[in-house]
Protein backbone atom coordinates (compact mmCIF):
# COMPACT_ATOMS: atom_id res chain seq x y z
CA UNK A 1 0.00 0.00 0.00
CA UNK A 2 1.42 3.38 -0.94
CA UNK A 3 2.30 5.96 1.72
CA UNK A 4 -0.31 8.34 0.32
CA UNK A 5 -2.96 5.64 0.23
CA UNK A 6 -2.15 4.59 3.82
CA UNK A 7 -2.16 8.15 5.08
CA UNK A 8 -5.62 8.91 3.72
CA UNK A 9 -7.28 5.60 4.59
CA UNK A 10 -10.88 6.34 5.59
CA UNK A 11 -10.74 4.54 8.93
CA UNK A 12 -10.11 5.44 12.55
CA UNK A 13 -6.65 3.89 12.17
CA UNK A 14 -6.01 6.10 9.15
CA UNK A 15 -7.00 9.17 11.12
CA UNK A 16 -4.72 8.04 13.96
CA UNK A 17 -1.73 7.79 11.62
CA UNK A 18 -2.30 11.33 10.37
CA UNK A 19 -2.65 12.45 14.02
CA UNK A 20 0.64 10.78 14.99
CA UNK A 21 2.54 12.32 12.08
CA UNK A 22 1.11 15.78 12.78
CA UNK A 23 2.09 15.40 16.45
CA UNK A 24 5.67 14.30 15.81
CA UNK A 25 7.19 17.40 17.40
CA UNK A 26 4.77 18.37 20.14
CA UNK A 27 2.74 15.47 21.60
CA UNK A 28 3.64 12.27 23.41
CA UNK A 29 1.53 9.68 25.19
CA UNK A 30 3.14 8.35 28.36
CA UNK A 31 1.92 4.75 28.63
CA UNK A 32 3.31 4.29 32.13
CA UNK A 33 1.18 7.05 33.64
CA UNK A 34 -1.54 7.13 31.00
CA UNK A 35 -1.17 10.82 30.19
CA UNK A 36 -0.71 13.08 27.18
CA UNK A 37 2.29 15.43 27.24
CA UNK A 38 2.66 18.55 25.14
CA UNK A 39 5.91 20.32 24.22
CA UNK A 40 5.85 23.95 25.33
CA UNK A 41 9.05 25.77 24.54
CA UNK A 42 11.52 24.36 27.08
CA UNK A 43 9.71 21.39 28.58
CA UNK A 44 6.89 18.90 28.21
CA UNK A 45 3.76 19.60 30.22
CA UNK A 46 0.78 17.42 31.08
CA UNK A 47 -2.05 18.12 28.63
CA UNK A 48 -4.62 19.27 31.16
CA UNK A 49 -6.41 21.44 28.56
CA UNK A 50 -6.94 18.44 26.26
CA UNK A 51 -4.93 19.81 23.37
CA UNK A 52 -4.99 16.27 21.97
CA UNK A 53 -8.75 16.60 21.38
CA UNK A 54 -8.28 19.88 19.55
CA UNK A 55 -5.59 18.24 17.46
CA UNK A 56 -8.01 15.41 16.58
CA UNK A 57 -10.70 17.89 15.52
CA UNK A 58 -8.08 19.63 13.42
CA UNK A 59 -7.23 16.34 11.69
CA UNK A 60 -10.89 15.77 10.80
CA UNK A 61 -11.13 19.26 9.32
CA UNK A 62 -7.84 18.81 7.53
CA UNK A 63 -9.36 15.80 5.81
CA UNK A 64 -12.26 17.98 4.67
CA UNK A 65 -9.77 20.43 3.16
CA UNK A 66 -8.02 17.60 1.34
CA UNK A 67 -11.39 16.39 0.05
CA UNK A 68 -11.94 19.71 -1.70
CA UNK A 69 -8.94 18.94 -3.90
CA UNK A 70 -10.52 15.73 -5.09
CA UNK A 71 -13.22 15.22 -7.69
CA UNK A 72 -16.33 13.16 -8.22
CA UNK A 73 -17.17 10.18 -6.07
CA UNK A 74 -13.83 10.23 -4.21
CA UNK A 75 -14.52 13.79 -3.12
CA UNK A 76 -17.97 12.90 -1.82
CA UNK A 77 -16.65 9.89 0.12
CA UNK A 78 -13.81 11.91 1.62
CA UNK A 79 -16.11 14.74 2.69
CA UNK A 80 -18.53 12.25 4.22
CA UNK A 81 -15.70 10.61 6.18
CA UNK A 82 -14.30 13.97 7.27
CA UNK A 83 -17.68 14.99 8.66
CA UNK A 84 -18.15 11.64 10.36
CA UNK A 85 -14.67 11.93 11.88
CA UNK A 86 -15.81 14.92 13.96
CA UNK A 87 -18.21 12.76 15.95
CA UNK A 88 -17.32 11.97 19.56
CA UNK A 89 -16.93 8.27 18.79
CA UNK A 90 -14.51 8.78 15.88
CA UNK A 91 -12.52 11.48 17.72
CA UNK A 92 -12.12 9.18 20.74
CA UNK A 93 -11.09 6.31 18.48
CA UNK A 94 -8.54 8.47 16.65
CA UNK A 95 -6.93 9.63 19.90
CA UNK A 96 -6.98 6.15 21.43
CA UNK A 97 -5.34 4.50 18.41
CA UNK A 98 -2.78 7.30 18.04
CA UNK A 99 -1.47 6.52 21.54
CA UNK A 100 0.25 3.39 20.22
CA UNK A 101 1.75 4.87 17.05
CA UNK A 102 5.25 6.21 16.52
CA UNK A 103 6.47 8.80 17.24
CA UNK A 104 3.67 9.63 19.68
CA UNK A 105 3.84 6.43 21.74
CA UNK A 106 6.22 6.61 24.70
CA UNK A 107 6.97 3.84 27.18
CA UNK A 108 6.97 6.28 30.07
CA UNK A 109 10.60 5.62 30.94
CA UNK A 110 13.15 8.41 31.14
CA UNK A 111 10.92 11.34 32.02
CA UNK A 112 12.72 13.74 34.39
CA UNK A 113 15.40 11.08 34.78
CA UNK A 114 18.58 13.17 34.52
CA UNK A 115 19.21 14.12 38.16
CA UNK A 116 21.43 17.04 37.23
CA UNK A 117 19.06 18.86 34.88
CA UNK A 118 16.68 21.42 36.36
CA UNK A 119 13.78 22.86 34.40
CA UNK A 120 13.32 26.62 34.90
CA UNK A 121 10.85 29.02 33.31
CA UNK A 122 13.27 30.18 30.62
CA UNK A 123 15.26 27.03 29.92
CA UNK A 124 17.15 24.20 31.57
CA UNK A 125 19.93 24.56 34.14
CA UNK A 126 22.71 21.99 34.04
CA UNK A 127 23.47 21.64 37.74
CA UNK A 128 26.90 20.20 36.98
CA UNK A 129 28.01 23.61 35.74
CA UNK A 130 25.31 25.97 36.97
CA UNK A 131 24.72 27.21 33.42
CA UNK A 132 21.40 27.61 31.63
CA UNK A 133 20.53 26.53 28.09
CA UNK A 134 17.43 26.07 25.96
CA UNK A 135 15.36 23.02 26.73
CA UNK A 136 15.23 20.21 24.17
CA UNK A 137 12.45 17.65 23.65
CA UNK A 138 15.06 14.92 24.16
CA UNK A 139 15.65 16.20 27.73
CA UNK A 140 12.24 14.69 28.58
CA UNK A 141 11.69 17.26 31.30
CA UNK A 142 8.15 17.79 32.59
CA UNK A 143 8.84 19.54 35.90
CA UNK A 144 10.01 23.10 36.43
CA UNK A 145 10.66 25.76 39.05
CA UNK A 146 8.44 28.30 37.27
CA UNK A 147 11.12 30.90 38.05
CA UNK A 148 13.30 32.63 35.49
CA UNK A 149 17.01 31.99 35.72
CA UNK A 150 18.76 35.37 35.96
CA UNK A 151 22.42 35.16 36.86
CA UNK A 152 22.42 38.86 37.89
CA UNK A 153 19.57 38.50 40.42
CA UNK A 154 20.36 38.94 44.12
CA UNK A 155 18.49 38.22 47.36
CA UNK A 156 19.57 40.54 50.22
CA UNK A 157 16.39 40.03 52.26
CA UNK A 158 16.85 36.26 52.00
CA UNK A 159 20.36 36.51 53.43
CA UNK A 160 19.04 38.66 56.27
CA UNK A 161 16.24 36.17 56.91
CA UNK A 162 18.69 33.27 57.19
CA UNK A 163 20.89 35.25 59.56
CA UNK A 164 17.87 36.10 61.71
CA UNK A 165 16.45 32.59 62.02
CA UNK A 166 19.82 30.90 62.61
CA UNK A 167 21.18 33.54 64.94
CA UNK A 168 24.07 34.39 62.64
CA UNK A 169 25.47 30.83 62.73
CA UNK A 170 27.34 30.86 59.41
CA UNK A 171 28.08 27.14 59.58
CA UNK A 172 24.36 26.32 59.71
CA UNK A 173 23.53 28.87 57.01
CA UNK A 174 26.17 27.36 54.71
CA UNK A 175 24.82 23.90 55.50
CA UNK A 176 21.26 24.90 54.62
CA UNK A 177 22.52 26.33 51.32
CA UNK A 178 24.24 23.04 50.45
CA UNK A 179 21.18 21.07 51.58
CA UNK A 180 18.79 23.12 49.43
CA UNK A 181 21.23 22.90 46.51
CA UNK A 182 21.41 19.14 46.93
CA UNK A 183 17.61 19.05 46.82
CA UNK A 184 17.58 20.83 43.45
CA UNK A 185 19.10 17.66 42.03
CA UNK A 186 17.41 14.30 41.65
CA UNK A 187 20.32 12.66 43.45
CA UNK A 188 19.51 10.88 46.73
CA UNK A 189 22.96 9.62 47.70
CA UNK A 190 22.90 11.39 51.09
CA UNK A 191 19.94 9.25 52.22
CA UNK A 192 18.81 11.73 54.84
CA UNK A 193 15.77 13.51 56.22
CA UNK A 194 15.90 17.14 57.35
CA UNK A 195 14.04 17.77 60.60
CA UNK A 196 13.41 21.46 61.33
CA UNK A 197 12.89 21.73 65.08
CA UNK A 198 12.00 24.67 67.26
CA UNK A 199 9.09 25.83 69.41
CA UNK A 200 6.88 28.69 68.30
CA UNK A 201 7.29 31.34 65.62
CA UNK A 202 10.88 30.92 64.52
CA UNK A 203 10.96 30.88 60.72
CA UNK A 204 10.48 27.16 60.00
CA UNK A 205 7.21 27.52 58.15
CA UNK A 206 8.38 30.57 56.22
CA UNK A 207 11.48 28.72 55.08
CA UNK A 208 9.43 25.77 53.84
CA UNK A 209 6.91 28.02 52.08
CA UNK A 210 9.70 29.77 50.21
CA UNK A 211 11.32 26.46 49.27
CA UNK A 212 8.02 25.09 47.94
CA UNK A 213 7.54 28.27 45.92
CA UNK A 214 11.11 28.03 44.64
CA UNK A 215 10.84 24.38 43.61
CA UNK A 216 7.58 24.79 41.70
CA UNK A 217 6.38 21.44 40.37
CA UNK A 218 9.54 19.78 41.71
CA UNK A 219 8.11 20.35 45.20
CA UNK A 220 5.20 18.83 47.08
CA UNK A 221 3.67 19.17 50.53
CA UNK A 222 2.52 15.94 52.19
CA UNK A 223 0.34 15.67 55.28
CA UNK A 224 2.52 14.87 58.29
CA UNK A 225 0.49 11.71 58.81
CA UNK A 226 2.32 10.19 55.83
CA UNK A 227 5.37 9.93 58.10
CA UNK A 228 3.57 8.80 61.25
CA UNK A 229 3.13 5.32 62.62
CA UNK A 230 -0.61 4.89 62.25
CA UNK A 231 -2.75 1.86 61.55
CA UNK A 232 -4.57 3.58 58.70
CA UNK A 233 -1.94 5.35 56.68
CA UNK A 234 -2.55 4.81 52.99
CA UNK A 235 0.98 4.81 51.69
CA UNK A 236 0.06 3.90 48.09
CA UNK A 237 -2.07 7.04 47.65
CA UNK A 238 0.03 9.36 49.80
CA UNK A 239 3.36 8.40 48.36
CA UNK A 240 2.31 8.10 44.71
CA UNK A 241 2.14 11.90 44.62
CA UNK A 242 5.89 12.29 45.23
CA UNK A 243 7.02 10.38 42.14
CA UNK A 244 9.50 12.61 40.34
CA UNK A 245 9.46 15.28 43.05
CA UNK A 246 12.75 16.52 44.47
CA UNK A 247 11.57 18.35 47.60
CA UNK A 248 8.79 17.13 49.89
CA UNK A 249 7.72 19.06 52.97
CA UNK A 250 5.45 18.27 55.90
CA UNK A 251 4.44 20.25 58.97
CA UNK A 252 3.63 18.61 62.29
CA UNK A 253 0.03 18.93 63.40
CA UNK A 254 0.03 17.06 66.73
CA UNK A 255 2.19 16.82 69.84
CA UNK A 256 2.13 13.03 70.08
CA UNK A 257 3.42 11.98 66.68
CA UNK A 258 5.46 8.80 66.37
CA UNK A 259 7.57 8.43 63.25
CA UNK A 260 7.10 5.47 60.95
CA UNK A 261 10.76 4.50 60.86
CA UNK A 262 10.34 1.72 58.30
CA UNK A 263 8.64 4.08 55.86
CA UNK A 264 11.27 6.78 56.32
CA UNK A 265 14.03 4.27 55.63
CA UNK A 266 12.20 3.09 52.52
CA UNK A 267 11.64 6.62 51.21
CA UNK A 268 15.22 7.76 51.81
CA UNK A 269 16.99 4.53 50.90
CA UNK A 270 17.20 5.05 47.15
CA UNK A 271 15.41 1.80 46.32
CA UNK A 272 12.30 1.42 44.20
CA UNK A 273 8.92 1.62 45.92
CA UNK A 274 5.45 0.75 44.71
CA UNK A 275 2.48 3.09 45.00
CA UNK A 276 -0.65 4.08 43.16
CA UNK A 277 -2.86 7.07 42.56
CA UNK A 278 -6.49 6.77 43.61
CA UNK A 279 -8.42 4.56 41.19
CA UNK A 280 -5.27 3.80 39.20
CA UNK A 281 -2.99 0.78 38.94
CA UNK A 282 0.10 0.33 41.08
CA UNK A 283 3.38 1.55 39.62
CA UNK A 284 7.00 1.40 40.71
CA UNK A 285 9.41 4.33 40.94
CA UNK A 286 12.67 5.34 42.58
CA UNK A 287 12.09 8.38 44.81
CA UNK A 288 14.16 11.45 43.97
CA UNK A 289 12.66 13.43 46.85
CA UNK A 290 14.45 14.86 49.83
CA UNK A 291 12.22 15.34 52.87
CA UNK A 292 11.94 18.43 55.08
CA UNK A 293 9.75 18.02 58.18
CA UNK A 294 8.96 20.97 60.45
CA UNK A 295 8.07 20.17 64.06
CA UNK A 296 7.42 22.05 67.29
CA UNK A 297 7.72 18.80 69.26
CA UNK A 298 10.19 16.06 68.49
CA UNK A 299 8.30 12.96 67.29
CA UNK A 300 8.73 9.72 69.17
CA UNK A 301 11.08 7.19 67.61
CA UNK A 302 11.03 3.49 68.41
CA UNK A 303 13.97 2.50 66.21
CA UNK A 304 17.41 2.93 67.74
CA UNK A 305 19.29 1.30 64.86
CA UNK A 306 22.17 3.13 63.18
CA UNK A 307 20.37 2.53 59.89
CA UNK A 308 17.63 4.92 60.95
CA UNK A 309 19.54 7.52 62.93
CA UNK A 310 22.19 8.12 60.30
CA UNK A 311 19.38 9.55 58.17
CA UNK A 312 18.25 12.21 60.64
CA UNK A 313 19.56 15.78 60.22
CA UNK A 314 18.07 17.94 62.95
CA UNK A 315 18.33 21.63 62.06
CA UNK A 316 17.67 23.72 65.20
CA UNK A 317 15.56 26.88 65.04
CA UNK A 318 16.40 28.60 68.31
CA UNK A 319 15.17 32.15 67.69
CA UNK A 320 11.71 33.45 68.57
CA UNK A 321 9.82 36.21 66.78
CA UNK A 322 6.78 37.71 68.47
CA UNK A 323 4.06 39.74 66.81
CA UNK A 324 5.89 42.97 67.52
CA UNK A 325 9.14 41.93 65.84
CA UNK A 326 7.69 39.80 63.03
CA UNK A 327 7.77 41.23 59.50
CA UNK A 328 4.19 40.86 58.26
CA UNK A 329 5.29 41.28 54.64
CA UNK A 330 8.24 38.91 54.88
CA UNK A 331 6.92 36.20 52.58
CA UNK A 332 6.05 38.69 49.84
CA UNK A 333 9.49 40.29 50.12
CA UNK A 334 11.24 36.93 49.88
CA UNK A 335 9.04 35.77 47.02
CA UNK A 336 10.06 38.90 45.09
CA UNK A 337 13.67 37.68 45.33
CA UNK A 338 12.87 34.28 43.80
CA UNK A 339 15.41 34.48 40.97
CA UNK A 340 18.11 35.53 43.43
CA UNK A 341 17.21 32.69 45.81
CA UNK A 342 17.39 30.30 42.85
CA UNK A 343 20.95 31.53 42.17
CA UNK A 344 21.78 30.98 45.86
CA UNK A 345 20.39 27.43 45.67
CA UNK A 346 22.28 26.62 42.47
CA UNK A 347 25.49 27.81 44.12
CA UNK A 348 24.61 25.53 47.02
CA UNK A 349 24.32 22.62 44.60
CA UNK A 350 27.78 23.36 43.21
CA UNK A 351 29.17 23.55 46.77
CA UNK A 352 27.50 20.24 47.63
CA UNK A 353 29.08 18.57 44.60
CA UNK A 354 32.48 19.98 45.58
CA UNK A 355 32.44 19.39 49.35
CA UNK A 356 29.58 17.06 50.12
CA UNK A 357 26.78 17.81 52.55
CA UNK A 358 28.68 17.44 55.80
CA UNK A 359 27.18 18.43 59.12
CA UNK A 360 27.93 21.56 61.19
CA UNK A 361 28.29 21.27 64.98
CA UNK A 362 24.77 22.57 65.71
CA UNK A 363 23.16 19.98 63.43
CA UNK A 364 25.39 17.15 64.68
CA UNK A 365 24.74 18.01 68.31
CA UNK A 366 21.01 18.40 67.75
CA UNK A 367 20.77 15.08 65.93
CA UNK A 368 22.80 13.28 68.60
CA UNK A 369 20.69 14.78 71.40
CA UNK A 370 17.49 13.71 69.65
CA UNK A 371 18.76 10.17 69.37
CA UNK A 372 19.80 10.13 73.00
CA UNK A 373 16.41 11.40 74.14
CA UNK A 374 14.58 8.92 71.92
CA UNK A 375 16.47 5.84 73.10
CA UNK A 376 13.96 3.79 75.12
CA UNK A 377 16.79 2.34 77.22
CA UNK A 378 18.48 5.60 78.20
CA UNK A 379 16.47 6.35 81.34
CA UNK A 380 16.48 2.74 82.52
CA UNK A 381 20.25 2.41 82.10
CA UNK A 382 20.95 5.78 83.74
CA UNK A 383 18.71 5.03 86.72
CA UNK A 384 19.37 1.34 87.26
CA UNK A 385 22.58 0.22 85.59
CA UNK A 386 26.34 0.53 85.65
CA UNK A 387 28.11 0.37 82.31
CA UNK A 388 31.77 -0.65 82.31
CA UNK A 389 33.98 -3.31 80.70
CA UNK A 390 34.06 -5.29 83.97
CA UNK A 391 30.31 -5.20 84.65
CA UNK A 392 28.03 -8.20 84.17
CA UNK A 393 24.57 -9.35 85.14
CA UNK A 394 22.52 -12.49 84.48
CA UNK A 395 20.12 -12.03 81.60
CA UNK A 396 17.09 -13.01 83.70
CA UNK A 397 17.96 -10.56 86.48
CA UNK A 398 18.39 -7.61 84.14
CA UNK A 399 15.07 -8.38 82.47
CA UNK A 400 13.33 -8.60 85.85
CA UNK A 401 14.86 -5.26 86.83
CA UNK A 402 13.51 -3.81 83.62
CA UNK A 403 10.02 -5.10 84.47
CA UNK A 404 10.17 -3.44 87.90
CA UNK A 405 11.25 -0.19 86.25
CA UNK A 406 8.41 -0.41 83.70
CA UNK A 407 5.87 -0.89 86.50
CA UNK A 408 6.97 2.49 87.86
CA UNK A 409 7.11 4.13 84.41
CA UNK A 410 3.79 3.51 82.62
CA UNK A 411 3.87 3.66 78.85
CA UNK A 412 7.53 2.67 78.61
CA UNK A 413 7.09 -1.06 78.04
CA UNK A 414 8.84 -3.37 75.59
CA UNK A 415 8.85 -7.12 75.16
CA UNK A 416 11.79 -9.29 76.19
CA UNK A 417 13.02 -9.93 72.66
CA UNK A 418 13.05 -6.22 71.82
CA UNK A 419 14.84 -5.48 75.10
CA UNK A 420 17.52 -8.02 74.23
CA UNK A 421 17.95 -6.76 70.69
CA UNK A 422 18.30 -3.16 71.84
CA UNK A 423 20.98 -4.13 74.33
CA UNK A 424 22.87 -5.99 71.62
CA UNK A 425 22.54 -2.98 69.32
CA UNK A 426 24.29 -0.95 72.03
CA UNK A 427 27.22 -3.35 71.94
CA UNK A 428 26.52 -5.45 75.02
CA UNK A 429 27.29 -9.14 74.60
CA UNK A 430 25.33 -12.11 75.90
CA UNK A 431 27.38 -15.19 76.87
CA UNK A 432 27.16 -18.27 79.07
CA UNK A 433 29.09 -17.51 82.25
CA UNK A 434 30.26 -19.29 85.38
CA UNK A 435 30.13 -22.92 86.42
CA UNK A 436 26.34 -22.96 86.00
CA UNK A 437 26.69 -21.67 82.45
CA UNK A 438 24.17 -18.93 83.16
CA UNK A 439 23.29 -16.58 80.30
CA UNK A 440 24.90 -13.29 81.26
CA UNK A 441 25.19 -9.77 79.87
CA UNK A 442 28.73 -8.42 79.70
CA UNK A 443 29.54 -4.72 79.93
CA UNK A 444 26.46 -3.84 81.94
CA UNK A 445 25.44 -4.50 85.55
CA UNK A 446 22.93 -3.31 88.11
CA UNK A 447 23.67 -0.35 90.37
CA UNK A 448 24.60 -1.10 93.94
CA UNK A 449 26.34 -4.43 93.34
CA UNK A 450 29.73 -3.31 92.08
CA UNK A 451 28.95 -4.57 88.62
CA UNK A 452 28.39 -8.11 89.88
CA UNK A 453 25.41 -10.40 89.55
CA UNK A 454 23.51 -9.60 92.74
CA UNK A 455 20.64 -7.15 93.03
CA UNK A 456 21.14 -3.58 94.10
CA UNK A 457 19.34 -2.22 97.15
CA UNK A 458 16.94 -0.07 95.09
CA UNK A 459 14.83 -2.90 93.66
CA UNK A 460 11.89 -4.62 95.21
CA UNK A 461 10.58 -8.11 94.37
CA UNK A 462 8.39 -8.54 91.32
CA UNK A 463 5.80 -11.16 92.26
CA UNK A 464 3.58 -13.12 89.93
CA UNK A 465 1.06 -15.91 90.41
CA UNK A 466 3.62 -18.35 89.10
CA UNK A 467 6.36 -17.11 91.40
CA UNK A 468 5.26 -16.91 95.03
CA UNK A 469 8.57 -17.68 96.68
CA UNK A 470 9.03 -14.64 98.93
CA UNK A 471 12.71 -15.42 99.35
CA UNK A 472 13.43 -14.52 95.72
CA UNK A 473 15.03 -11.12 95.38
CA UNK A 474 14.57 -9.58 91.96
CA UNK A 475 17.17 -7.31 90.44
Amino acid sequence: MSKRRKQFLRTDAGNAEIFAEASRDDLRFDHKRKRWLRWQGHRWSVDFVEFAIRRAVGIARYRAQVANRLKGEEKEKEIAWALASESRAHLDAMIYLARSKDPVADSGEGWDSDPMLLGVANGVVDLRSGKVRSGQPSDKITLHTNINFDRTASCPRWFLFLSEVFGGDEAVIEYVQRAVGYCLSGDVREQCLFLLYGIGANGKSTLLRILLDLFGTYGFNLPFSAFELKARSAIPNDIAAIAGKRLVTAIETSESAQLNEARIKALTGGDEITARHLYHDFFTFSPAAKFWLAVNHLPEVGDDSPGFWRRIRLIPFLQRFDDKTADKDLFAKLKAEASGILNWAIQGCLKWQERGLGMPPAVQEGSDAYRQESDPLVDFIEECCDVSPSASVPVAELWQARQVWESENPGRTMDRLTFSRRLEARGFKKVRHGHKRTWTWLGIGLKGNGGGTHPGPWVRPLRTDADVNSSIVVS
